[in-house]
Formats: structure tokens, sequence, C-alpha cells
């Protein structure tokens, strides 16, 4: 009866730590998921602040232009090329370049960047470089914006949006043979985002520190509970 009873203990004790595997691996893949998902979430948060900042920087760069192209350019009493035209002493700044003025502070004063590109540019200024150029590109087959994060050799968020002529762009760009609604250009904004990914990196190592001491607790209480489950069951 004693072997018997020796036996059956062993039986249980094996059957109870053979399930241990099985218990420490479902513990690690619920903690893998839990970081995976913060980690996405992390990242996507991420990408929508760039995506916002973007946007409204954009759009600023957009109303700007929309108010000077209503009033047919804006007028100015200082010779500082390039302007369309001179009347009076007075030199008329183009939309376009009012734009790039505009970025030409942005790049002294602010913490962002923005310029126009075109494949066929007035302005030499206006070049595109490799980036402008795929942008170009794809927004030509039809997509709506271009974005894309470069690591090196600074990490900065590209946003890319197209500019389409209306009846009013074609009083300086119709000897380019734009018609009304082609793509005459981009404007490519740039922010800054080594900060952003610095701090990403931050809370991913955190959130790995989090999940392993997480991983050790939860193996370290599951075994305890086999342990204590398997001394229940034998003294019953």
């Amino acid at each position: 009866m004693t072997i018997f009873a020796f036996g059956g203990m062993n039986l249980l004790r094996r059957n109870s730590y053979a399930a241990l595997p099985a218990l420490k691996f479902s513990i690690g893949l619920l903690v893998f998921a839990f970081l995976l998902f913060n980690i996405e979430r992390q990242v996507h948060f991420m990408f929508e602040n760039l995506l916002v900042k973007a946007e409204v920087l954009a759009q600023q760069v957009f109303l700007t232009r929309e108010w000077v192209t209503d009033y047919g350019g804006v007028w100015v009493s200082r010779d500082t090329p390039p302007y369309h035209r001179v009347e009076n002493n007075m030199y008329l700044k183009t939309p376009a370049m009012v734009t790039g003025e505009l970025a030409r502070y942005a790049d002294k004063y602010g913490r962002f960047a923005f310029g126009l590109a075109s494949r066929n540019p007035l302005n030499p200024d206006n070049t595109p470089d490799a980036l402008e150029l795929e942008a170009i590109s794809r927004l030509e087959q039809g997509e709506r914006l271009f974005t894309r994060l470069v690591l090196r050799p600074t990490t900065q968020f590209h946003y890319v949006v197209p500019l389409h002529t209306d009846e009013r762009c074609l009083e300086c760009h119709y000897q380019q043979g734009y018609a009304e609604g082609d793509l005459a250009g981009v404007l490519s904004v740039t922010i800054p985002a080594g900060t952003m990914l610095q701090q990403l990196y931050v809370v991913t190592a955190t959130n790995v520190v989090f999940a392993l001491v997480t991983f050790a607790l939860a193996t370290l209480l599951a075994s305890d509970w086999v342990k204590k489950s398997f001394y229940c069951r034998w003294q019953t």
C-alpha cells in the first residue's frame, strides 16, 4: 500500500511539473504580445504626432499662398530678387517667391523646413532632390501624399503634398505647358524627429524591462502555484 501511494505521489508530481513548461510558455506569449502591442502603439503615436505637425505647417503655407494668389501677388518696396515685375519702384512677388522667402526664414529661425519642388521649375532653387523626385513620381500615380522617416544623416520626417494648377496659376506658368489641374510641383515639409525617436527608444527599453520583470515574477508565481497545487492534491 505504501509503494502504491509513493508511486501515485510521483505520478502526480510528474504530471504537475509537466504542465509547468506549457504554463511558462503561455505566460511568455502573453507578455510578448503585450510588449508588441505597447511598442506598436508608441510607434503609431509618434508617427501620428509628426503627421499632425506636418499637416498643420503645410496648411499654414497653403493659406499664405492662397492669400497672396487672391491678391495677385505681394508688392514690396525693397529690391530683393527674385521678383516678377517692377512698377513705380515697387516689386511684385508671386506666391512661389513668397513661399521661397518664408522657407528661408523657417530655415533661419524655425525648428522645421519647407520648400517647393518641381520637375520643371522656373526657379532653379526648386529643383527636386532624390526623395522629392520619388515623391513626385508617387503623387503622379495618384497618391494623396508622401511621407517618410529618414534616419541618416539626421533623423527627419518628410511630408510631401501635391501642388495642382488652377486658372490663377496659369498667368505665370502657362509657358511651361501646364493646364488647369496639372501637377505642377510639390510642397515638401521636413520636421526634425531625432528627439522624438530617442524618447521612443527610452519608452521601448522601459517596456522591455517591465516585460522581463513581469515574466520573471509570473513564472515564479506559477511555479509556486504548481508546487502548492501538488501538495494540496496529495494531502487530500
